[in-house]
């Protein structure tokens, strides 16, 4: 209805008037698809589907970037079998999968140290989804974790992409009031209900069991944690909580657990040379030995 109102001209933010509580970029990207095709929900929901397997696709080339065969199909597979478990937002038209590819999008560039596009993408993932600003904070968690020794500089480079998604929501309270409440105001009024949160923990790692084999991998000697790995435990630390309390809100849903589902799967991706070299080994240690 957002989209609609803005190809009619018709104001978007104003008082009295109830909006959509996500974030602004879905209205336009919408009301662009409205503009080509019509009124059509379908292709709307096409348009955010081929965002969504590019999703799949781009996170699945960086993990396997080393190894493209044979882990790349599975790796898609895998990501793309997420769907199932997040009330197939990878078939909807809501902003999840977008704001999560922005936020993909934004740490590779940040790693490249390609900081200018980095900051603009943490913008747009937060501008899609508001709470995919949380990939923001994944270089600060990285950074405090992972360099040793903690050096000031590195620490204070790693607070720029918090510190600019404040600064841009900011911005939006200066210069658009009506869309700062819309988009923060209202969705910060919701209830959330942390004795959910137990249920959703058990929920999410009952339901992708495969992980507790990742985590174990990491402790395999045969290779130890790369720097690919280090970022997405960083990610893990991040994402996880973020998805568990946003679906703990009043009216959350299975979508929210996409970013923790996302970050779950890239460990298992990135650890599956591991885990296939141990399967190897233990199938041949199962192999019968030849009677003489």
């Amino acid at each position: 209805m957002e989209a609609i109102r803005l190809n009619a001209g018709l104001p978007l933010y104003e008082s009295g008037h109830a909006t959509h509580m996500y974030g602004p970029l879905l209205t336009v990207a919408l009301a662009g698809v409205f503009r080509v095709a019509g009124l059509n929900l379908l292709a709307a929901r096409m348009t955010m589907s081929i965002l969504s397997f590019a999703l799949a696709v781009f996170l699945s080339a960086i993990l396997c970037r080393d190894r493209l065969w044979p882990w790349l199909g599975f790796a898609v597979l895998l990501l793309l079998g997420i769907n199932f478990r997040t009330n197939l937002i990878f078939l909807s038209a809501l902003p999840d999968c977008v704001a999560a590819l922005f936020g993909v999008v934004a740490l590779s560039f940040w790693i490249k140290q390609r900081f200018p596009i980095a900051i603009a993408s943490f913008i747009g993932a937060m501008l899609f989804k508001q709470t995919a600003a949380v990939f923001a904070l994944i270089p600060f968690v990285y950074v405090l974790f992972w360099k040793r020794p903690l050096a000031l500089r590195e620490l204070l480079l790693s607070l720029v992409p918090p510190m600019s998604i404040l600064l841009a929501l900011a911005a939006i309270r200066w210069f658009w009031p009506e869309m700062f409440h819309g988009m923060i105001t209202v969705p910060a009024s919701i209830k959330v209900y942390p004795e959910r949160v137990p249920g959703i923990v058990f929920y999410l790692f009952a339901t992708f069991p495969i992980f507790i084999v990742a985590l174990l991998a990491l402790f395999s000697k045969r290779r130890p944690i790369d720097e690919r790995e280090r970022w997405i435990l960083s990610a893990l630390l991040v994402l996880v909580p973020a998805s568990v309390w946003t679906i703990c809100k009043s009216g959350g849903s299975y979508n929210s657990l996409l970013f923790a589902y996302l970050a779950m799967a890239a460990l298992l991706v990135a650890r599956l040379d591991v885990i296939g070299d141990g399967s190897a080994r233990w199938r041949s240690k199962e192999q019968p030995r030849p009677r003489r």
